[in-house]
Formats: C-alpha cells, sequence, structure tokens
C-alpha cells in the first residue's frame, strides 16, 4: 500500500511540478538533512565535440538568484551559516566522487566545505557555495558533454533549511537538453502527416458524401485530434528550447495526448462493433460503456505517461517505472479484448449475411490491431529498458524509443484503417444489414440478394416476383368506375361493378 501510494505522489509531482527543458526552479525545496547529499534532476548537456552542425561550442550552467533561508523550526544553524552546496556532478563518476568518506572535509566553523573524492573527473564538477541570508548568481561553461546530476550536499549540522532560486543549463541550440532537442523536428514532421491525412481524408469525405457513415466522422476527428496534439508538441518544444519558459503550451499538449488515447480508443470500440456496417448507430447503453471504459483508460495512463516522462531527468526506479505501467498496461489489455471480441461478433454476423466485402474489412482490421497492440508493447518494454543516464550522443536512441517509435506505430495503423475504412460503395450497407422479414430475421438460407426488399425501417416491401404475380381487380375488358361518379340515387349503376369472369385476370403486359 505504501508503495501505491509513493507513486501517487510521484505522479502528482510530476504532473504539477516537472522541470520544462533545462531548467529546475528550487522554489523554497527543503535542503537534505546533516552531511547528506541529494541528487535531484539529471542534465544532457551537448559541447563541441558532439554538438550537430552549428551548435559546437560549449554548454553553460547558471545559478541564478539561489538563496539560502531558515524556516521558524530550524535547529543547529548558525547565524550566516554557509554548508549548503549546489552542484553539477558527472553522472557517469558519481558514485566514485560522492563516497561518505570523502563528501564532505570539516573546517573551523560550524560546517565544513564539499570535499568529493579525488579523480580524473572532479574537475568537471561545478558547484556554488550558498551562505544564509546572500543570494548567488554565477554562469559557469562546462568542462565536457555528458550526464550531470544537480546535486545539493548541505557539510554541516543545520536543519530546517530552503533553498530558492534556478538552475539553468543552455547548451548552444538552446534551453532543451541534448536528449530533448531531437523531439522538435520528430513532432514537425508528425504535424505535417497528419495535416496530409487529414486534409486527405476530408476531400474523400467531400468527394463521396453519398458513402458518408458516423464511424468516417470519428476516424476525421480522432485524425484531427492527433493533428493538433503534434502541432502542440512542436509549439511547446520549440518554445522551452528558446525561452526554458513553456509550463502552459506543455500543459495543454500532454492535454491533447491524453485526448487521443481516449478518442482512439472510442474509435476502435465503434469501428469493431460495426457502425456504419452492421448497425447504423450504437445503443445508448453501448455509448455509455465506451465513455465509462475509455474514461477508466484514460486515469489509468496517467502515471505511466507522467513517469516515463520524467524517468530521463528524475533517474525513477525501475520498480517504480513498472507500478505506473502496469495498470496502464492491464486496461489497454482488456479494451483490447473488448475490441477483438466485438470484431469477431461482427464477422460472424457478415459471414452470416454472405457479405464478403464486409467481412474482408473485419479481418484486415483485426490483422492491423493485432499488430499495432504488440507493437506498442514492445515499445513499452523497450521505454523500460531504456535506463536514464544515457550519454548525449545516444539522444536518437532515446528520442525513437520515447516518442518517435509510438508515434510511427500509431500513425502507421492510422492510416492502415483509413484505407480500410474510406467511404465507399461497398461494405458501408448499414441499413440494408438491418433487413428484417416479418419478424425481423431473414430466413434460413436467404440473404439480401434474395427475392424480399425491405424498407429503411425494417418493415417488409414487395419483391420483384411477387410483383409479376400480383392480381388485380378487373380485367382488361373492364372499365374503372370512380366512387364520385357513381349515381347513388340510381340502383342499376350503384350495383354496376367487374364481372366475376374478369377477376383475378392478369394485367395486360404482365407477362
Amino acid at each position: 500500500m505504501a508503495s501505491w501510494a509513493m507513486l501517487l505522489c510521484l505522479t502528482l509531482a510530476c504532473v504539477l511540478g516537472s522541470a520544462v527543458a533545462e531548467v529546475v526552479q528550487l522554489d523554497k525545496r527543503a535542503a537534505p538533512g546533516p552531511f547528506t547529499l541529494e541528487a535531484t534532476h539529471l542534465f544532457y548537456a551537448f559541447s563541441g565535440t558532439n554538438s550537430e552542425g552549428p551548435f559546437a561550442q560549449l554548454p553553460e550552467v547558471a545559478f541564478d538568484d539561489l538563496r539560502l533561508t531558515r524556516t521558524p523550526g530550524a535547529t543547529d544553524a548558525a547565524t550566516g551559516y554557509g554548508g549548503v552546496f549546489v552542484s553539477l556532478i558527472p553522472w557517469d563518476t558519481f558514485n566514485e566522487l560522492t563516497t561518505p568518506d570523502s563528501l564532505c572535509v570539516q573546517g573551523d566553523k560550524a560546517w565544513g566545505s564539499l570535499g568529493l573524492k579525488n579523480g580524473e573527473t572532479k574537475a568537471q564538477v561545478r558547484t556554488v557555495q550558498l551562505t544564509e541570508g546572500a543570494t548567488q548568481t554565477s554562469s559557469i561553461k562546462l568542462a565536457k558533454a555528458g550526464v550531470y546530476a544537480l546535486s545539493i550536499t548541505n557539510c554541516g549540522k543545520g536543519q530546517g533549511l530552503v533553498l530558492s532560486g534556478s538552475v539553468i543549463v543552455k547548451n548552444a541550440h538552446g534551453f532543451l537538453g541534448g536528449n530533448e532537442y531531437g523531439r522538435v523536428p520528430l513532432y514537425g514532421g508528425c504535424s505535417v502527416f497528419y495535416a496530409v491525412i487529414v486534409l486527405g481524408w476530408l476531400g474523400i469525405l467531400v468527394f463521396r458524401k453519398d458513402f458518408q457513415h458516423p464511424v468516417h466522422f470519428v476516424i476525421a476527428v480522432t485524425a484531427t485530434i492527433g493533428l493538433a496534439g503534434s502541432v502542440a508538441w512542436f509549439v511547446a518544444l520549440a518554445m522551452a528550447n528558446a525561452s526554458g519558459d513553456a509550463n502552459f503550451a506543455y500543459r495543454v499538449a500532454e492535454a491533447l495526448s491524453g485526448l487521443k488515447s481516449l478518442y482512439t480508443a472510442a474509435m476502435l470500440l465503434a469501428v469493431a462493433l460495426g457502425l456504419g456496417v452492421t448497425q447504423s448507430t450504437l445503443e445508448s447503453c453501448t455509448q455509455w460503456k465506451i465513455v465509462i471504459v475509455t474514461g477508466i483508460l484514460g486515469m489509468s495512463t496517467v502515471p505511466a505517461n507522467c513517469i516515463l516522462a520524467q524517468r530521463h531527468v528524475l533517474a525513477f526506479s525501475n520498480k517504480v517505472v513498472l507500478m505506473a505501467s502496469l495498470p496502464m498496461v492491464l486496461m489497454v489489455i482488456g479494451v483490447a479484448c473488448w475490441v477483438f471480441r466485438a470484431l469477431a461478433s461482427s464477422m460472424r454476423r457478415c459471414k452470416e449475411l454472405n457479405q464478403a466485402e464486409g467481412l474482408s474489412k473485419f479481418q484486415r482490421t483485426a490483422v492491423v490491431l493485432l499488430l499495432a497492440l504488440l507493437a506498442s508493447l514492445a515499445i513499452l518494454l523497450a521505454q523500460i529498458i531504456d535506463k536514464p543516464g544515457g550519454e548525449p550522443t545516444s539522444s536518437a536512441s532515446d528520442i525513437f524509443w520515447s516518442d518517435g517509435a509510438a508515434q510511427i506505430n500509431y500513425m502507421a495503423a492510422l492510416a492502415m484503417l483509413m484505407y480500410l475504412w474510406a467511404p465507399g460503395k461497398g461494405a458501408f450497407l448499414a441499413d440494408s444489414y438491418e433487413t428484417t422479414v416479418n419478424d425481423g430475421e431473414l430466413e434460413e438460407g436467404e440473404d439480401l440478394k434474395g427475392s424480399r426488399k425491405t424498407n429503411s425501417k425494417g418493415g417488409r416491401q414487395i419483391g420483384q416476383a411477387e410483383e409479376e404475380d400480383m392480381f388485380v381487380v378487373g380485367g382488361e375488358d373492364d372499365h374503372d368506375i370512380l366512387a364520385d361518379d357513381v349515381d347513388e340515387e340510381d340502383p342499376a349503376k350503384r350495383e354496376h361493378g367487374p364481372s366475376a369472369d374478369t377477376i383475378g385476370a392478369r394485367l395486360a403486359g404482365a407477362e
């Protein structure tokens, strides 16, 4: 129970206070306890040897307006306490440099100084010392590329201390980390792809308006949400890279990503249940089931999305990642089972009605969704295996597994579904599928091409064979008499009518 409570707290922390770009706000952050070091964040810095093109220059770290203050309950903190240090320490040798026996060097004051163990990478450490009541602002070039851990160390006995200010790492390309910058062109490309398929789909709907069904509009909305989400991420990442501040844009992009997941699940259920094929509308009860299930699915994805998005900067353990992913995986599998059961039911219905084209659409849809599901699970596994702290030179791999692979898988599946379910003359015959004969069911051995016809409301109409056998009152030698022409005062005319010999005669030319 405690583990799940911890997961909830981490999720809320990611949602409410996640860092944007390489900017960390120390907003009244509690300093660690006496003689303790805490690593809070990972920075991914590019430098001249591995920057791309014109970005061949050293990154720098800015310690902006850092301050140390005490709370009313502070203890063992002398006036002007200066035993707190904020540092950037190379991640690959972090454990070697921060051994307990060499962490702090005791001085003649109530606090010591940051020691660290001697090593080849000790010269790469960038540190500022905070003193109570003073403000620290400085900018320092980093010695080389790599992953750096933002660390806060208390080399004294002071307690109840808090920090404020910000720590910023700026690369030559901007404020995005080395493992994030590649997402800008990625979502730019995704936006172009979505724009093409959305415009193409809308064009098909316009030119084939006679064959439109509700499922086509559901697909259109899904693709449009995907377009909006990609554009939002492109704008948010570009703003973060330019200024380091894009919190609102990030929230909008994350909301659209969640909405895309919800609407995609609803679209797949609508397609699988045969909307526009085996039934023209979904029952109200079914619609509410879809709303409830997709809502639960959306809530289950929040912990996984938040933890995975922040894993490379907050270095969550595998246990946390697995716990966050478990609810989402279980819900995805549950929804997938419902989708495939619905597809199987729609296939059986198509077989009963001898509709080969509709059956083919459902079979191909099942294959596409199965491949997409397996690919999604493989991508999630790769994201879990991809541990944080990789060198910025491997950022392309990080971006591919964190965003690229999932986007490619989704766009490919959506494009194939659009191809399979494009408006056309075949298979989208919902009204015809709802054929009824008296009690609403086709008789055994009959199909939609049989002798009976039905109207759109399910009522029985006259078949062609029955039309040829229809009998009329009166023969070709008789004359029709309108009721208005009958003289009610003349009994002879009132009794006039067709002769018995002509009752049942066929219409002329009926043969």
